[in-house]
């Protein structure tokens, strides 16, 4: 499934969400995706007293990953 620009510029008006999240899936199941991921998960240096706030990024399994990742988060909402 190939989505343009315009499709993802009018997500919240289309009818069938549930294509652009398989899509979402599909991609964060990629070796490749989660490396780099990974990395950019690191270069966030996360510690006390650090806020992150993750609207509209997705499907919010980054946000689940990084409370799973780091002993610093204390909620997602």
């Amino acid at each position: 499934m190939r989505k343009s620009e315009a499709d993802w510029a009018n997500i919240d008006s289309n009818p069938e969400p549930e294509q652009y999240i398989s899509f979402l899936d599909q991609m964060n199941a990629l070796a490749a995706v989660r490396r780099y991921k990974e990395k950019t998960f690191a270069l966030l240096d996360l510690s006390t007293g650090k806020s992150l706030l993750d609207v509209g990024c997705g499907t919010g399994e980054d946000a689940l990953t990084l409370a799973k990742w780091s002993e610093w988060i204390s909620a997602i909402v």
